[in-house]
């Protein structure tokens, strides 16, 4: 009796999956321009910038009302790499070719057999192709900036020059990320990503190959809208000795946007890029609980930070060059001896021949 039951649910779970199955609706490819390829996924699960799709082809077509039309076979032609997924439709590329080519004459639709065409059929895989990796280099704020500085200055001009001299090839688009943390915005605990693995690497760093999440909100989506306080600049004029004093003061979100520019402008210079080729943005924050931020070895600073965010960043360590011994300036008599030395030598040297 009990394996009778047991039977039951197993067809009755075979057959819900089964039925589950049917009711998913598989993606089509809706347009081709070149060697890229617009598919509409339908109910296809877990499709990211990266995924491969497979490609199917009913074969034979369903033109007709011949009953051996009604049991088509599906016919692998393909496989395609996503690119970008944005509202239900994915931008793919050609990935290869399927497994077994399809057989000569089985197709009916006149195109050539080894071509994904518009109206196939694709299902999601579980494999990965080469996925866009996006590069992220975080500075913190006060190792650049003084606290009320706008320009790079000292030790935050000499790090962030050797970065530059490091710097051996970059791919756009670059933005450029300030990050100021404002009390307006309330008060929020850290990453506990973060926190996790700095439990058990603390206070040495990690060890090589060990999985890690160093960076403060490695996966952070896009940030949500926050109310910050209004732009101001203030000047205060005083009376100096040599004439009047003048103080600016600026609100934190200016301040940022003034510190990006600077950076941005020092970045197009090194790169010899056009004047406007860097984005700059300002993404304001809440404040971190001052007593739970910690620091480590090879973790970035949590706080405020500015982020330069490019496609792909070739960076290796600088190497410095030899300091050149200084000259020493000559005295007068040293330089006068010299000096007939040489006179004396030119008098001495034999005559040319002369032809």
């Amino acid at each position: 009796m009990r394996t009778t039951s047991i039977t039951i649910a197993l067809l009755a779970l075979l057959a819900t999956s089964s039925a589950a199955a049917e009711e998913r609706v598989a993606g089509t490819v809706v347009a081709i321009s070149g060697e890229t390829y617009v598919v509409a996924l339908g109910d296809e699960p877990g499709v990211s910038a990266g995924t491969i799709l497979q490609a199917w082809r009913r074969l034979p077509s369903p033109r007709g009302s011949a009953a051996y039309r009604q049991a088509a076979s599906w016919w692998d032609v393909g496989r395609l790499t996503v690119h970008s997924v944005a509202d239900g439709v994915a931008v793919a590329s050609w990935a290869g070719p399927p497994d077994q080519p399809l057989p000569s004459g089985l197709d009916e639709s006149g195109v050539p057999a080894d071509r994904i065409q518009v109206g196939d059929r694709v299902r999601a895989t579980a494999a990965l192709g080469q996925r866009p990796g996006d590069v992220r280099v975080a500075f913190a704020l006060a190792d650049l900036f003084g606290p009320a500085d706008v320009e790079l200055a000292g030790g935050g001009q000499a790090l962030f020059g050797r970065w530059l001299k490091g710097l051996r090839s970059i791919e756009g688009p670059i933005e450029v990320e300030v990050h100021p943390r404002l009390a307006e915005l309330g008060e929020i605990g850290p990453d506990l990503s973060r926190e996790l693995s700095l439990d058990g690497d603390a206070p040495f760093g990690p060890a090589p190959g060990d999985p890690v999440v160093p960076v403060e909100e490695l996966y952070e989506g896009a940030p949500s809208p926050a109310l910050v306080p209004g732009s101001r600049e203030v000047l205060v004029i005083e009376r100096g000795e040599a004439g009047p004093d003048v103080w600016r003061y600026l609100d934190p979100v200016s301040l940022a946007r003034r510190r990006g520019e600077q950076v941005a402008a020092a970045l197009t210079a090194h790169l010899e890029l056009p004047p406007g080729a860097v984005l700059v943005r300002v993404v304001p924050k809440p404040r971190l609980q001052e007593e739970l931020v910690r620091d480590a070895p090879g973790y970035d600073v949590a706080g405020e930070q500015l982020r330069i965010l490019a496609t792909g960043i070739e960076w290796a360590e600088p190497v410095d060059e030899p300091a050149r011994r200084p000259v020493q300036e000559k005295t007068g008599e040293e330089a006068e001896s010299e000096d007939k030395d040489r006179r004396r030598r030119i008098l001495e040297r034999p005559p040319e021949d002369v032809s």
